[in-house]
């Protein structure tokens, strides 16, 4: 069969040999105004034409040709769960700070096997990620992944992950504290004595999280001199457990404050509440320790619970991350910010190239200001930046985001500013009020 159709040629790459020939310049001069070659003065004249030249073509820098000479790909890689909806969470902060300083990121992941990372270390080796990101179960990370994150120097964030070594740079909340504030809330709405449900994953063992949001409940009783009330209970689909549930919250002497590690638990509370007849508010109480699936919000009533950040633990993943990067030397800083923070200017350099600002923020974050540098990139309208050089008086990096705490290690400090290797994400308690 003849298909008759409009055959359109492709539209050919612009080069910098292009844009010398519309500006009436040499190749040489295009490629020191990109790259602000050290020595070489391009003249008002010159940029305006060369600019006007790139502005008409459309033209980018090759990012290929770029990666081979400055050693960068501008590109990290996030490695996680994909089923996991706390892992779509993290992947959303890391992009809201990592975009806006000229990163990609790579999602990698791996399903339900938390294994399989040696493909992290053949991306890194062969330059076409420059870092790695995970979210990992809040337990001992994988000695055989640690070492091969030291022997290849891979900048690397664990979130939620515990490394054996100090060099591993690591983001994760309070779990212990969190709790602490759900009870403390409860107790102050007249639910003094709530009974915990422990819900247990079915596919792997509790992890080190769990242990501590148990703990810190029975912790917490014994300290108000009440009897902690635990009842584990597997985490199965409702279709499944329907009748564990009503059977469970038949028995159980009302009024009733309930506590549940996590949010599914809540949930199936409020089912067997909904289909006995059971009023959410005054017969019962319902809190859920964590906010998983995003629906406590849209419950009636809604379900108050502590919201683990998973967001703004990416954007502190990839400040820490963008840290590291910049400590092996190229383009230095980001400015990374979580809701309502405030970012001061930030210096960023490469090998003696400049370009606009490589400043991220979050909502509502404001920026004051930031010089960048990447060789290669185009220096329009940029201020310039030698290499090793700090923007008004800040060294380094900084990066401000509600409830964030960080450690630093003087000794591992790039470039005379301390390095962070560890931040922990405060937890934030919603009421169900709002």
């Amino acid at each position: 069969m003849l298909v008759k159709g409009v055959c359109r040629a492709l539209r050919k790459r612009v080069t910098a040999s292009d844009v010398a020939r519309r500006a009436g310049v040499s190749r040489s001069l295009v490629s020191a105004f990109l790259n602000s070659t050290p020595g070489i003065t391009v003249s008002a004249e010159n940029r305006a034409a060369i600019t006007s030249a790139i502005r008409e073509l459309g033209y980018t820098v090759n990012v290929q040709a770029q990666s081979i000479k400055t050693g960068r790909s501008n590109c990290i890689a996030v490695y996680g769960d994909v089923y996991n909806a706390l892992f779509l969470q993290l992947v959303e902060g890391v992009q809201r700070a990592s975009g806006p300083a000229g990163y990609h990121v790579l999602l990698y992941g791996q399903g339900r096997n938390m294994e399989g990372r040696e493909g992290l270390t053949a991306l890194y080796r062969q330059g076409r990620i420059d870092g790695v990101i995970t979210l990992d179960f809040p337990e001992p990370l994988n000695p055989s992944w640690e070492e091969a994150v030291r022997e290849w120097g891979i900048p690397y964030v664990t979130v939620e992950g515990i490394p054996a070594s100090p060099e591993i740079l690591s983001v994760e909340t309070d779990y212990a504290a969190s709790i602490r504030q759900a009870l403390e809330f409860m107790e102050a709405e007249g639910w003094a004595s709530p009974v915990y449900l422990n819900v247990l994953p079915s596919d792997r063992p509790q992890t080190r999280g769990d242990r501590q949001r148990l703990e810190a409940y029975e912790s917490w009783m014994r300290e108000k001199g009440r009897q902690p009330r635990v009842y584990p209970v597997p985490d199965e689909p409702w279709s499944r457990r329907r009748g564990w549930w009503r059977e469970w919250l038949a028995a159980q002497k009302l009024p009733l404050g309930v506590l549940s590690n996590w949010s599914r638990g809540a949930l199936h509370v409020y089912r067997a509440a909904h289909e006995q007849g059971l009023q959410i508010g005054r017969q019962l109480f319902v809190m859920s320790a964590d906010d998983t699936e995003r629906v406590s919000r849209h419950m009636i009533p809604a379900v108050p619970c502590i919201e683990i950040p998973y967001g703004e633990m990416g954007e502190a993943a990839f400040a820490l991350l963008h840290q590291a990067m910049a400590g092996r030397g190229g383009t230095a800083g980001v400015a990374s910010a979580g809701d309502g923070a405030n970012v001061a200017a930030v210096a960023s350099v490469g090998d003696g190239a400049n370009v606009a600002g490589a400043a991220g923020a979050g909502n509502g974050a404001s920026v004051a200001g930031a010089t960048g540098a990447s060789d290669g990139a185009d220096a329009t309208g940029a201020a310039g930046a030698s290499e090793g050089a700090s923007a008004a008086g800040v060294d380094g990096v900084r990066c401000a985001a509600n409830g964030v705490h960080v450690e630093r290690a003087a000794n591992a400090a790039p470039k005379n500013a301390a390095a962070e290797i560890r931040r922990v994400v405060e937890a934030r308690l919603f009421t169900g009020k709002e």
